[in-house]
């Protein structure tokens, strides 16, 4: 049996890095990864244990195969709560139970919602943002210049003109004000070029800001991707330029942007301090930016790749292909 389903069981482990099993009717176990085996140990219990804890007289493992269900169930071992998830697999003769710890599954969840309420402030703060902006300066102009034309109507043709050409400035300059917070909203650049012309804007503009050299290197004829998806890129890089300036205190920041008629990728390297990875994002405080940024990709069915390490700089690697 293991050559005649050797092809699914190393496929199934392949993507599986907590605990697993896989128990035939009997139950019998017949195959554990490594990290099933190191949680036996561990907790200093058999497979026999596990598989006793799940199946009771209420449950028997023959309807698990017989409807190719799935159910979770809570396991209590050494005094710590952990979830197993037991399936069975259509037209394979066994069941597959993974574990999970509950304190991690419990920490993962505080660590994502305490993100997703950050989002929402940083919306919220962007919100109060425009909201204030156009309420303190484009309603109060207007309302200005609506008294200005009605005080022309009093005026000779001479103080008209002198007046008129007062109010074209002050409607081009409401005009431009509105321009930049539609552009903070939506870059211009994205509606013209893609991604690559506001990611270069954008650069061009934090270089003359800050204290770090650099260059921007376009490779390849560039293939526009769907508008949400180019304003997604932009963001990413946008993050990414964002933890150099308030975080890395690089002296020389590169960015490549490689198109071929399959793919695009984009390439960030700072020269700044670097940093621990994993404890970046496990920090339920501080790694919120570098989660938002893969999740971004992944939502262009993208990948990230970070690379960094403290006191050696920092590279941020984005591939998407297209048709994706």
């Amino acid at each position: 049996m293991k050559d005649k389903y050797a092809h699914f069981i190393l496929d199934l482990f392949s993507k599986n890095s907590g605990p697993l099993f896989i128990f035939n009717a009997a139950p019998e176990l017949l195959y554990s990864n490594s990290a099933a085996e190191s949680f036996l140990l561990k907790n200093d219990v058999t497979a026999g244990t596990i598989i006793s804890n799940i199946f009771d007289s209420e449950r028997s493992i023959s309807e698990v195969f017989e409807n190719n269900s799935c159910f979770t169930s809570q396991l209590y071992i050494n005094e710590k709560i952990y979830l197993a998830v037991t399936r069975g697999i259509e037209s394979y003769p066994f069941v597959v139970v993974e574990i999970f710890n509950c304190d991690l599954l419990l920490d993962h969840e505080k660590k994502w919602l305490g993100a997703f309420n950050r989002q929402n402030k940083k919306n919220e703060i962007i919100r109060e943002y425009i909201a204030g902006n156009l309420h303190g300066t484009v309603a109060q102009n207007l309302a200005y210049l609506k008294l200005e034309l009605q005080r022309l109507d009093e005026m000779n043709n001479y103080k008209q003109t002198q007046e008129l050409d007062k109010l074209y400035d002050n409607i081009n300059s409401i005009r431009d004000e509105v321009k930049d917070y539609c552009n903070i909203l939506l870059p211009k650049t994205i509606e013209i070029d893609g991604a690559g012309l506001a990611i270069s804007t954008l650069f061009n503009k934090l270089k003359n800001k800050n204290s770090f050299e650099g260059e921007l290197c376009i490779i390849g004829e560039s293939v526009k991707f769907e508008k949400w998806k180019e304003l997604e890129i932009y963001r990413i890089v946008e993050e990414a330029l964002s933890n150099v300036v308030k975080h890395s205190g690089a002296e020389a920041v590169n960015i490549e942007i490689l198109n071929s008629a399959e793919a695009r990728m984009v390439v960030v390297h700072d020269n700044g301090c670097g940093f621990d990875l994993n404890k970046k994002l496990e920090s339920i405080n501080n790694g919120f930016g570098l989660l938002e940024m893969q999740s971004r990709a992944k939502a262009i069915g993208g990948n990230l790749i970070i690379e960094t390490e403290e006191n050696d700089g920092t590279t941020i690697l984005l591939t998407i292909k297209r048709g994706r």
